[in-house]
């Protein structure tokens, strides 16, 4: 293999691990952000997506070198969320409704099939992948439910409250039907 082909491993690699590990601190750390500096840029809170973005030409440039772009291209797991996402994108324009709000919905649900197709993509035909990726996602899932346990059990429930989350933001606690004895953790 070519060190076009190796480059191009090592790159959605680490992007993609960057992107599982990074979504467990996004939310804190883009409230601190805001909260620090209020005219953060939508760019800064759409880092994830950029490299989401990066990835996708990265495995397209991969595959394509590799002779695989056609057999991916009819995997039935691939043309199924293809399908969903494109289902997504013409209920938008079927319904008369608040572009702004129903295009920010999109991208968050696109996000989320674009991210699921990649890492299928690359746990299948990128070599080494998996067991990284494996990693990054117990990373992110045990520093939220550390975090989670936590919230439950000894920090205050306005814990939050010292990086920037409000009411003008996001709350730093919930409850459940409006009862203080029953918060309802933000890990959740």
């Amino acid at each position: 293999m070519g060190d076009m082909q190796r480059y191009l491993e090592r790159l959605i690699l680490g992007l993609l691990v960057t992107v599982m590990v990074g979504l467990a601190f996004h939310t804190p750390l883009m409230v601190l952000l805001e909260w620090q500096i209020p005219t953060i840029s939508v760019a800064t809170k759409a880092w994830k997506e950029m490299l989401i973005g990066v990835v996708l030409v990265a495995l397209v440039i991969y595959l394509w070198r590799r002779g695989l772009l056609r057999e991916v291209m009819t995997d039935t797991l691939v043309i199924l969320t293809g399908v969903i996402a494109l289902l997504h994108i013409v209920l938008v324009f079927l319904f008369d409704n608040s572009y702004v709000s129903e295009v920010s919905g999109l991208v968050l649900d696109l996000r989320n099939y674009l991210l699921f197709v990649e890492l299928y993509i690359a746990g299948r035909y990128v070599e080494g992948l998996r067991r990284p990726i494996l990693v990054a996602v117990g990373v992110g899932i045990s520093v939220i439910i550390g975090f989670g346990l936590l919230q439950a059990t000894v920090l205050p429930r306005d814990v939050l409250s010292a990086i920037g989350y409000s009411s003008h933001t996001i709350q730093p606690y919930l409850t459940v039907d409006l009862n203080d004895e029953y918060v309802r953790i933000n890990s959740t």
